[in-house]
C-alpha cells in the first residue's frame, strides 16, 4: 500500500513539475521577443548578480552591458524586469517617438478606493487621459504661454521686495497684493 501511495504522489510531483517547466519555457519564448537583449537569468533570482556592486560607480558597471548588449539592454532581477538605456538617442526614439506604445502608469488601486479615479495622475495614457490634458492646457497653460507673464511677475516681485523693505509690519497686506 505504501508503495502504491509513494508512486502517485511521485506522479503527481512529475506533473506538477513538467507543468512548471513547460508554463516557464513558453513564458521565457515570450519574454525573448518583448524584452530587449541582456545577460541570461538564473532560476528564481534572475540578474541578482549582474547588478552593481556596493562602491562601484553604476555608470561604469552599465557600460559594460552597452558594449556587450547594445544601446539598449535588460535584466530581470527576481520577476522584475529592468530595461537600461545606454543611449541619448535610444531612449527618445522608445519613449519620446513611440510614448504612446511604450508608455503606462502604475494602477493606484488605493487612489480609486479613496475617490481620486478622475484624477489626472491616475489615469492611463488613452483618450480620457488626453481629453483631460487638453482641459488642464486650457485652463492653466503651456510652459510657452505663462513665459509671456514673467516680465510682470518680475515686476511684481521687485515691488513685494521694496514694500516689505520699506514697510515690515504690513507684509500681509504687501502679500494680498
Amino acid at each position: 500500500m505504501t508503495r502504491g501511495l509513494s508512486t502517485l504522489q511521485l506522479s503527481c510531483v512529475a506533473l506538477v513539475a513538467f507543468i512548471a517547466v513547460l508554463a516557464f519555457s513558453k513564458r521565457r519564448k515570450h519574454l525573448k521577443w518583448t524584452v530587449p537583449p541582456g545577460p541570461k537569468p538564473l532560476p528564481v533570482i534572475g540578474n541578482f548578480f549582474d547588478l552593481p556592486a556596493k562602491g562601484q560607480p553604476e555608470y561604469q558597471h552599465w557600460f559594460k552591458h552597452k558594449d556587450a548588449y547594445g544601446p539598449v539592454s535588460s535584466i530581470n532581477v527576481m520577476g522584475t524586469t529592468l530595461v537600461i538605456f545606454h543611449d541619448k538617442d535610444a531612449a527618445h526614439a522608445v519613449m519620446g517617438k513611440k510614448a504612446q506604445k511604450t508608455s503606462a502608469r502604475p494602477q493606484l488601486n488605493f487612489a480609486q478606493l479613496c475617490g481620486f479615479e478622475n484624477f489626472l495622475i491616475t489615469h492611463q495614457y488613452d483618450d480620457k487621459y488626453r481629453l483631460h490634458r487638453k482641459m488642464v492646457h486650457q485652463e492653466i497653460g503651456t510652459k510657452g504661454l505663462s513665459a509671456g507673464f514673467r516680465p510682470i511677475q518680475e515686476q511684481e516681485c521687485i515691488r513685494f521686495i521694496i514694500q516689505t523693505f520699506n514697510q515690515p509690519d504690513k507684509i500681509l497686506h504687501h502679500l494680498k497684493t
